[in-house]
């Protein structure tokens, strides 16, 4: 008996199936930020990343509301509770207002005053993220060393740091900074009284420190 075997073949069908192809594809996202490059998400900088084009890769883009710099603009980070003896180290704030977005290579940029955002990592990313500095405006009137006196007993004006703005989302822009202090005060339960002598007005890198003496029941220091 005579057996045959017939063996078929699919014309064309041989290289038509595909070896399984990589689905990877590789995009860079590019952060600028002109403060807090270490404390804006991802970092100030180039990142390459290689994603799976087949799923929705979010990149989630932060920046903390302010940056603390110090008289040097030196800067100090973003938590105020981590900055040890605050008020006096802290002398400008960068503030975030927001930031600039663009995909690919198109000219075309997305604007948003937004501290925060997520994007789909489909193509290359470049982002701004832009500040304005607020300048800090610090009041210290000098009792807490002299015994039996209070902030209150020298001014009328509460010591201690405000904030004096560049934009008008900082409600003290426009106005000036000044202080106002008792030409002497007396300490309670005590016959002491304690004279103001005079002042010292600091501002900037290197400030030029000036001093006055006062004359009369009340003084008045301003500086617009």
């Amino acid at each position: 008996m005579i057996t045959k075997l017939h063996i078929f073949f699919l014309a064309g069908a041989i290289g038509l199936i595909p070896a399984f192809a990589s689905t990877d594809v590789t995009h860079t996202i590019t952060v600028n930020s002109q403060f807090g490059g270490t404390e804006v998400s991802p970092v100030a900088g180039v990142t390459t990343l290689t994603v799976d084009s087949t799923v929705d890769t979010v990149i989630n883009f932060t920046a903390p509301e302010y940056v603390y710099l110090d008289r040097f603009m030196n800067e100090l980070g973003a938590d105020a509770s981590e900055i040890t003896n605050f008020s006096e180290r802290v002398f400008y704030r960068a503030r975030s207002v927001g930031y600039a977005i663009r995909l690919g290579k198109t000219d075309a940029a997305f604007s948003s005053s937004d501290h925060s955002f997520s994007q789909v990592l489909d193509d290359d990313v470049s982002v701004v993220w832009n500040w304005v500095l607020d300048f800090a405006g610090s009041i210290d009137l000098g009792t807490s060393s002299l015994d039996g006196l209070s902030d209150a007993d020298a001014s009328d004006i509460p010591a201690g740091l405000d904030w004096y703005g560049t934009t008008d989302l900082v409600p003290n822009l426009g106005t000036s900074f000044e202080s106002t202090v008792n030409a002497a005060v007396g300490a309670a339960g005590t016959s002491s009284r304690f004279a103001t002598k005079g002042y010292i007005l600091e501002n900037g890198p290197n400030p030029a420190e000036r001093s006055v003496v006062f004359s009369g029941q009340e003084a008045y220091l301003g500086d617009g």
